[in-house]
């Protein structure tokens, strides 16, 4: 028996291919107990773990899975402090930790020898369970980009496509996307802090001339929904702008989300703009895209090639980059069956 307090239990209860409780049902004598990144962080009461710990010590077969797959997790010792103290509340035999990212994953497993360690990317398999249906585009264009939080290197790629958006789908958000009460003024400047200058200059002046913003109907969050998806499909080729394209100390693993999986999981080809590694992670994982570099000149250059081919030359180029596709989606496929219950967590 799984049991799991928090958040998502429909995709952890798809990974793990079986039913999955409350933390607050009794313990069965064997069971396996999955702590959040977010219940690490806010802080798991003391009653509740008490509880677990008590249980486990009795029990040895049981186990703990601590899930670190749904968001960018450092692999510095000062980053991971947190989850290292969590984890040393356990016996690590009994401890499996789930992360997207190897190395921070390797770092966790020579801090804390003994436990068990997975590559699990949450918004992989949250991208199979949300899959959805498509109906057919109306007006298909070369290229599609599905950008909703407003962010200078988003508003630099329409920008810069701006002269071929004859052949582009996109959208981008000119608000605050999480409800806080600021203006759009203030919001963009905070977004551009640490960007260049004069790029910003000439940026605004063309937001503010083209008024470029257009939105899905829908709420932010609401990236699991069909309309989400049928948008994504009015493109031959998706443009990602995944949001994160930093990394303060280099490493060999991206963060990578739905943005991304979203339309591998449609078969169609990608560009994909993220963390430096971002390319180079998606290759090990054995996915393929048309840019062989994350840099964002790159990104913007591939892009435009695309909008301005010739149209015997491009729909050559389709179906070669259509063939890699479908090889993405059947790798999709494979990589996100569900785990067998409990060889997941021991």
């Amino acid at each position: 028996m799984i049991y799991h307090s928090s958040k998502h239990r429909d995709v952890l209860s798809y990974i793990l291919n079986t039913r999955i409780r409350s933390t607050d049902r009794p313990l069965t004598r064997r069971c396996t107990v999955i702590w959040d990144l977010y219940d690490i962080e806010d802080g798991v009461p003391q009653k509740q773990l008490t509880r677990v710990q008590q249980h486990l010590a009795v029990h040895d077969v049981c186990g703990v899975i601590i899930n670190l797959s749904h968001e960018n997790i450092s692999n510095t010792a000062h980053g991971l402090q947190q989850y290292v103290n969590f984890i040393r509340l356990w016996n690590p035999q009994q401890v499996t930790v789930w992360s997207s990212q190897a190395d921070a994953l390797q770092h966790l497993q020579d801090t804390v020898p003994g436990i068990r360690t997975l590559e699990i990317n949450f918004w992989e398999y949250a991208t199979r369970t949300h899959r959805g249906k498509l109906r057919r585009p109306k007006e298909p264009r070369r290229l599609v980009s599905l950008n909703r939080r407003y962010h200078p290197l988003r508003s630099q790629l329409i920008h810069q496509l701006w002269p071929y958006r004859q052949q582009l789908h996109y959208t981008l958000g000119a608000t605050d996307p999480w409800g806080h009460i600021i203006s759009d003024e203030e919001y963009h400047a905070q977004e551009w802090r640490g960007m260049p200058p004069g790029v910003q200059h000439t940026v605004e002046q063309w937001e503010a001339h083209a008024q470029p913003w257009r939105s899905l109907d829908c709420d932010i969050s609401d990236w699991e929904q069909t309309h989400t998806w049928n948008f994504t499909n009015q493109g031959d080729v998706c443009i990602v702008m995944e949001s994160r394209h930093q990394s303060r100390v280099p490493r060999t693993h991206a963060f990578v989300t739905e943005k991304t999986f979203r339309p591998i999981a449609m078969g169609k080809p990608i560009i994909v703009f993220g963390q430096p590694s971002i390319i180079n992670t998606l290759n090990t994982w054995g996915y393929q895209t048309i840019n062989t570099s994350a840099d964002f000149n790159t990104v913007v250059h591939t892009a435009q090639q695309i909008a301005t081919m010739p149209d015997d030359e491009y729909a050559h180029k389709l179906v070669y980059w259509q063939q890699v596709a479908q090889a993405n989606l059947k790798r999709f496929n494979s990589r996100t069956e569900p785990l067998k219950p409990l060889a997941a967590a021991r």
